[in-house]
């Protein structure tokens, strides 16, 4: 009787004890109090689910984000389409679970080149304007905004004035200031923006939506499949409260949609600094 109980309790205590900690990093989008804010609904749903806690990693570039998950030193990262695409061209070990829609229930998304609705651009030399770009391996960045200049303006990015602001908000708020007569910056970010002056010039193809990718080194597949599946069943009335970029449901990724023609040369050396 006595083993028997010892038994009991043990198949108790086991059924109680927590799965292994996981580290989620994500990318700095807008202002560290905003991204933790985003998150924060979405960790205390898998922690509740999964029986473990969350810690939120929020990185200070993106390239911090992909050495992290390079190095084994996060479990999941909520990355775009370009640091998606660089970090899969050096590891092997990433597990793409679910892809955020965005709010016309599309996983896709745009990346745009804007000004303030009273700014005027020069007519004849444009070499002398100054861009607002984000960070070097943001999808809506160096990259996209070099050739949405070329289609717009005909012009070549490197030939004008160009700096990095460190995120999408900041892109906005130094057209508002003045500071910048061009930036480039997400779509839905430049919307909120609209109503103080950020005009939309122009927008880029589609690109896939952001995702929350596994690290299959450091999460069994079991676990991964887990994720995956606790995400996807989650209840609107749930999502919905998360934050807003993850508040519109979530979907399988599709990887057919990465196109890379649409991040321009993934070979090509995307400056660190900006050169003024």
């Amino acid at each position: 009787m006595r083993i028997l109980l010892l038994n009991l309790v043990f198949i108790l205590l086991s059924l109680h004890v927590e799965a292994k900690p996981l580290v989620l990093s994500v990318i700095p989008l807008q202002e560290n109090t905003t991204i933790t804010q985003e998150f924060l609904p979405l960790m205390s749903y898998l922690e509740e689910k999964l029986h473990t806690t969350v810690t939120l990693n929020v990185a200070k570039t993106y390239q911090d984000v992909i050495e992290a998950f390079k190095n084994n030193q996060t479990d999941l990262v909520y990355l775009g389409p370009l640091p998606f695409a660089i970090l899969q061209k050096s590891t092997t070990s990433l597990s793409p679970i679910v892809t955020f829609k965005q709010k016309n229930g599309q996983t896709q998304y745009r990346c745009v080149l804007v000004k303030f609705t009273k700014d005027s651009l020069p007519k004849h030399d444009k070499t002398t304007i100054k861009v607002a770009l984000t960070q070097p391996l943001s999808t809506c960045g160096y990259m996209q905004t070099k050739l949405l200049i070329h289609e717009f303006l005909h012009e070549d990015l490197n030939r004008m004035y160009y700096q990095y602001t460190g995120n999408h908000d900041n892109v906005a708020l130094s057209i508002l200031r003045g500071d910048f007569l061009l930036g480039g910056m997400k779509e839905s970010i430049a919307q909120k923006y609209a109503s103080l002056g950020v005009e939309i010039l122009s927008y880029s193809a589609p690109v896939p939506g952001l995702m929350l990718i596994a690290n299959t080194i450091t999460l069994s597949q079991e676990e991964i499949d887990m994720i995956q599946k606790i995400l996807l069943d989650a209840p609107k009335d749930i999502y919905q409260t998360w934050g807003e970029s993850l508040s519109y449901g979530m979907s399988i990724p599709n990887l057919n949609q990465f196109n890379l023609e649409n991040f321009g040369d993934l070979n090509y050396t995307i400056p660190k600094n900006g050169n003024f």
